[in-house]
């Protein structure tokens, strides 16, 4: 399933390009992330402002009518689904951990959604 929407987002991104011919791959993103660790080698590589502007291309290719449609789609292709049960934003209730900690996945995210709204 994520396959597909990577790939759809793909086509997306070359749609929106096509008037230029630029092309971005984002197949050197880490995502989606499937463990603590994997998240927290996100945050790394987003230390990196040209990592964090490729992320954000990437997250602008995604769209929805509303601010929550989008952020869940989001967070879908960024989080593992079997990884996703086991996070929240807080880290309360039955998650293990706290999205909130992870600075730069969490304002990357809400920055560039906010940006295109």
């Amino acid at each position: 399933m994520a396959d597909i929407q990577i790939t759809q987002d793909r086509i997306l991104a070359i749609l929106a390009h096509q008037v230029n011919g630029d092309i971005e791959q984002f197949d050197s993103l880490p995502i989606p992330c499937g463990s603590k660790t994997s998240l927290e080698e996100l945050e790394i590589f987003l230390h990196d402002n040209d990592n964090k502007l490729k992320l954000e291309r990437f997250l602008a290719s995604i769209g929805g009518a509303t601010l929550k449609k989008p952020v869940n789609s989001i967070l879908q292709r960024i989080l593992a689904d079997d990884f996703a049960v086991s996070i929240s934003f807080s880290g309360k209730g039955k998650a293990e951990l706290a999205f909130v900690h992870f600075d730069k996945v969490h304002h990357t995210i809400i920055r560039k959604k906010l940006k295109l709204n």
